[in-house]
């Protein structure tokens, strides 16, 4: 059994910030993800660990469902 990724929903990562009038950038900056790894968790790349799934909560003020989707890996 392969395991289950955890993809950052990126229209809602959008949305987040602009409710905030942020960038991305900025949002690197305060939660300490550098800048290229957040671009790769945004377009799918790279999955979010613990850590940072943890760090995007409290910095964006916002639920696991609200950010987060699991997805199954293709058969």
């Amino acid at each position: 059994m392969s395991p289950v990724r955890v993809r950052l929903r990126r229209a809602a990562v959008e949305a987040y910030l602009a409710r905030r009038n942020w960038t991305k950038s900025q949002l690197a900056g305060r939660t300490g993800i550098h800048r290229s790894h957040l671009s790769d968790l945004l377009a799918g790349r790279k999955s979010a660990g613990p850590h940072v799934r943890q760090r995007l909560l409290e910095t964006l003020d916002a639920s696991f469902d609200d950010l987060f989707e699991i997805v199954s890996p293709k058969a």
